[in-house]
This record gives C-alpha cells, sequence and structure tokens, in this order.
C-alpha cells in the first residue's frame, strides 16, 4: 500500500512540475554607483520556443554595451535551455525556475557573466 502511495506522490510531483508556465518576460534593471552606472538584462521566452535577450551595460569609465541574441529554448519541468548565437553564443546556457522567488537563475554558460544571474518574472 505505501508503494503505491508513494508511487502516486510522485508520479503527482511530476505532472505538476510539468504544468509551469516558463513563457514569458523577464527583466531586470539595476542603477549603481549614485545613478552612474547601469545594467540591463531583458528575456521574453515565446511561447512557439524562441527567445530574445538584451543586455545593456553602462558602467562609469567604460564604454555603453548593447548585446542582442535571439534563438530557440527547451524546457524540461522547471529546467530551460538557450540556444542562439548572434552577438554572443548562448549554447548550452541553462536555468531554473525558482517558483517561490519567481526568478529565473542561470547555473551555466559559456558567458562568464551570465552564470548565477538571477531574473525576475515580470509577466506571462
Amino acid at each position: 500500500m505505501r508503494a503505491v502511495f508513494f508511487l502516486f506522490f510522485l508520479l503527482a510531483q511530476l505532472s505538476f512540475a510539468q504544468q509551469i508556465d516558463l513563457s514569458g518576460v523577464y527583466g531586470i534593471d539595476v542603477l549603481a554607483d549614485n545613478n552612474t552606472s547601469q545594467l540591463q538584462y531583458s528575456l521574453e521566452l515565446h511561447t512557439d520556443g524562441t527567445f530574445s535577450f538584451e543586455s545593456y551595460r553602462n558602467i562609469k569609465k567604460q564604454s555603453e554595451e548593447r548585446l542582442f541574441v535571439q534563438g530557440t529554448w527547451e524546457a524540461q519541468g522547471k529546467l530551460i535551455e538557450l540556444k542562439g548565437s548572434k552577438d554572443m553564443d548562448l549554447t548550452n546556457t541553462k536555468a531554473r525556475f525558482d517558483v517561490k522567488s519567481q526568478k529565473l537563475v542561470f547555473y551555466e554558460s559559456k558567458v562568464f557573466w551570465i552564470k548565477g544571474l538571477r531574473i525576475p518574472k515580470l509577466s506571462s
């Protein structure tokens, strides 16, 4: 009987994890150093499996930088993988969706400053 209950519970958890809609708009805008430095990240995950990512950095005493990347994405439960290569190679960039904080947490990327990035979900 315990085995049946455990199996039912496990299947219920797996089906719940697959029901999370990860598509939507994610973004963050950070001002620092008395408003002299700015970082903006915007990620749109479209329901058709495509994405667009934009990064804007204007850091004091450095040149302004804007990057735009488009590609495809795949989800497995709360995990996503980005695949894109315009301006920067996001191949094998991976993130997980933190349900409590409603943020994407990037844990693997060839781009050093993306690893560890936490971007909140703004809308579905």
